[in-house]
């Protein structure tokens, strides 16, 4: 999906998304992984690993880890890190990107 010759900068690999209009803003982006598993860095140092994003309300972000909900206020955040596969399958999906590459954005709730 990706072309990724002549990509490669010290071992670190590029990634050509197919279209130019992504999120530019954090809750953007967390809209559109409504569903998806994600790590999130903390702006206290925390690292919350395998959170399944289950929806965005307000100013807080839902998130399911094993059998517990999480209650993340969204300005807490300072990385969101994807599985390449989950970008890529959102991208084949549409949610993502349209065809003619405008940014599709995602859900504002999701069900729990």
């Amino acid at each position: 999906m990706f072309d990724n010759d002549d990509c490669c900068f010290e071992k670190k690999c590029c990634v050509h998304f197919p279209c130019s209009n992504l999120p530019t803003t954090l809750r953007e982006l967390l809209e559109v992984l409504i569903f998806e598993k994600v790590t999130l860095s903390m702006r206290s140092g925390e690292i919350e690993h395998d959170l399944t994003i289950k929806a965005i309300s307000g100013d807080l972000l839902i998130a399911k880890h094993d059998c517990r909900f999480k209650f993340i206020v969204i300005d807490c955040i300072c990385d969101v890190l994807v599985d390449r596969d989950t970008i890529e399958g959102l991208i084949e999906k549409g949610k993502l990107c349209r065809n003619d590459g405008r940014f599709i954005p995602g859900r504002t709730t999701g069900r729990l």
